[in-house]
């Protein structure tokens, strides 16, 4: 089973500095967020250039702080808007996948902040 949140990666993508690693889940949330909004908002108004853009710094901000469900998922969501003109799928199957990601940030979310938290505490 893939982690939700890789301690190790993320310390590793932030240099070692743990002091770094705990402002990650406060800007994870705000800009995961705001992103997961922008893609709703981007499906809704059919703008399937914008959904790709918008999936695909969700993919690199997922990266980021090593959240490999959550990049796997904006992932699928980049390539959508493409898959759905050469597949047929429905807006509805879309829009299923844009809720999973959003699911998926906030069960990531309180993955990284416990998980960041804890690998703060001196040993």
């Amino acid at each position: 089973m893939t982690p939700r949140f890789d301690a190790d990666q993320a310390l590793s993508n932030v240099d070692g500095d743990p002091e770094v690693l705990q402002r990650v889940p406060e800007v994870f949330a705000e800009e995961g967020r705001v992103r997961i909004g922008a893609l709703e908002r981007a499906l809704e108004e059919e703008d399937e250039s914008e959904l790709a853009e918008l999936a695909h710094a969700l993919k690199g901000m997922a990266s980021s702080p090593a959240v490999p469900v959550l990049a796997e998922l904006a992932a699928s969501l980049e390539t959508w808007p493409r898959d759905a003109g050469e597949l047929g799928l429905r807006r509805d199957e879309g829009a299923a996948l844009v809720s999973d990601t959003r699911r998926e940030l906030e069960r990531a979310l309180g993955t990284v902040e416990a998980t960041t938290h804890d690998s703060s505490r001196p040993a």
